[in-house]
Parts: C-alpha cells; structure tokens; sequence
C-alpha cells in the first residue's frame, strides 16, 4: 500500500516516539487536526445558522460547537442567528458574525507558543496503540561495493525529488537536496550532475551526486524568497523545475520559540524527534505551510537518533514515492 509522503513520514516519528520498534499504525484520523469550533448563542438548530466551506465542498453543521479546520469559510445562513468561532489556541482571536463569512486561521507561524498544537501532539501519541512486529535482520542501503549501481547511496530516507515542490523552509538553516535517477529520465545512479538554485536575481550550481542526499548551507538564502531549483548534466537541464520558499524571518523566530517550548517541556531522549514531529504537525493542519523539509533535516542533524530511524526505515514497512 503506498502513502502518501506526509502520512508516511509522519507514522513513522509516532513509531520511533513511543518506542514500538517497529510497529504499523494505521490511524487515518490522527491526519485531521481541527483548530476551534464555531458556536451559536441562541437555540436555533446550527444548519439553520450557518454552513462551512471546506475545500469547495459545502458542510451543513448538525451540533453545537461544531469543528472547524485551517481554510475553512464560515458563511452566514440567517441574520437573525450569531455565530462565534472560537479557537483552542489561546493566541488565536475569537471571532463572532451574524453577516460577513469568517475565514478560519489559526496560523502557527504567528503564534508564539505551540498552544493546542503541542496538546494534539500529545493526544496522538496517547492514543497510538501499534501492533508489534518481529524485527527482521537490519540490512543497509550502503555498499563497499562499486559494483553495486547505488553503491554510494547514504542510508538516508529515500525521497525524491527533495525538498518537494511548495515546501517551506525556516531562514538561516540548511537545505537538503536529493534526487535519483528513478526521477530522471536517462540517467544511472551515482552519477556525477549539478544541482542549479535560483530565485531570480541569484543563481548558483553546485557538484551533486545522483541518489545521494546534498546538505547545502553554504548558500545565502533571503528569508521571505521563492527559489527554483534543478538538476543539470552537460549544461542541459535534465529534471523538471521545483520550489520551494524561505519562511520571512518573523514567521520563523515564533516557530523557532515553539520548538524551545518543547525542548523546555521535555525531559526524555531525542527529543529532536519530538521537534519534527511538531512540525509535520502545524504542516498538516495549516494550508501553506509545508515544513516536511526541516523536519526531516532535524532528524537527519541528530545522528544518536538516526539508529532507531534507520531500523524502521530497513523494515520495509513502507512503500517511497
């Protein structure tokens, strides 16, 4: 069964936290993270209030206080009812309307503390209940052998392309590139290209290797700033364009202030892992922002982490776009 990059990634980080190794969870609730719910003041029934939007298809609320998520349109059904959305985090304004739609945001890169998003990290993690599986012998993606066509593949997380097209990626950290030839049309692993940056006004290309992940911080980066990026063989551009863009420096002090909350609230081992998965979080419930990208680089910085990673990885539990 394949998942999808997001799920896949973020099943596994529940696995390595509660330290089921390795383990198969297959919750797809644990994808939807409501912010709020929108509440009625008088007795009137809710569908006669108000009605959601939700990713163009239109909700008729049939409770009180019903949830709401990330982009959802709260249009007014009647002027005689009052409608309050009202937000679990406490740094998010509640809102009231009897006449103009409301547009639920609950914006983590404007907050400065984790709030609900922390308590949903925690809710999930209690609620996980994995099946145990036998571990089988751990084999590694690495060969001494150059006979071996992806001999010099790290033992990385085999994603590619990488960083996915619309990432976000907090200013002043590095960025990790990978791409394999399973991507690309004609061309072997392990073979020598060029990775090419632009956003514009600045152009550069680095050396890369085919199928081996590229930690780039040599690059200066503009916090705020859309970057394109490709991978060129013989001055030929040999992969289709992607981007991804630099969270403005704002945005990435208050997410930067959350992921010290969690460090400052927990006291366990690797909790790195905790931070990416806080991340993958705030991703999957607010649209436009996709800090997959980080997440991974924070797994991948902290190598006394990396082992319980790896054995999950070597598995086989799940199946890489």
């Amino acid at each position: 069964m394949k998942l999808k990059l997001e799920k896949m990634i973020l099943i596994l980080l529940f696995v390595i936290l509660i330290n089921f190794l390795p383990s198969i969870i297959f919750a797809e609730e644990i994808l939807n993270y409501p912010i709020g719910v929108v509440h009625i003041a008088s007795e009137s029934l809710p569908s006669s209030c108000y009605t959601i939007v939700r990713q163009d298809k239109t909700i008729m609320p049939d409770y009180q206080n019903q949830k709401i998520f990330n982009g959802d349109i709260v249009f007014p059904v009647s002027k005689e009812c009052t409608f309050t959305v009202k937000y679990f985090h406490t740094e998010c304004s509640t809102l009231t309307s009897d006449k103009q739609p409301i547009y639920a945001e609950c914006d983590p890169s404007r907050l400065n503390t984790p709030g609900w998003f922390a308590i949903i990290m925690d809710k999930i993690l209690k609620s996980i209940k994995p099946s145990q599986k036998d571990m089988p012998e751990m084999v590694t993606h690495k060969s001494s052998n150059s006979n071996d066509p992806t001999y010099c593949y790290d033992k990385v997380l085999r994603v590619s392309p990488w960083p996915k097209n619309g990432t976000s990626v907090l200013s002043g950290k590095p960025v990790f590139f990978r791409i394999d030839d399973y991507t690309l049309d004609s061309c072997l692993p392990c073979s020598k290209a060029m990775l090419a940056i632009s956003n514009g006004s600045q152009y550069t290309t680095i050396p890369i290797t085919i199928g081996k992940t590229l930690k780039v911080d040599s690059f200066n980066f503009i916090a705020g700033v859309s970057y394109h990026w490709f991978i060129k063989m013989n001055e030929n551009r040999i992969s289709p364009i992607y981007t991804f863009k630099i969270l403005d420096n704002q945005s990435t002090i208050n997410i930067n202030k959350q992921l010290d909350k969690i460090v400052e609230n927990n006291n366990t081992a690797c909790i790195a892992l905790k931070q990416a998965l806080y991340l993958q979080i705030i991703s999957k419930a607010t649209p436009g922002l996709s800090l997959y990208s980080d997440s991974m680089r924070i797994m991948l910085d902290h190598s006394h982490c990396q082992n319980e990673l790896w054995q999950v990885l070597e598995n086989g539990l799940f199946s890489l776009p």
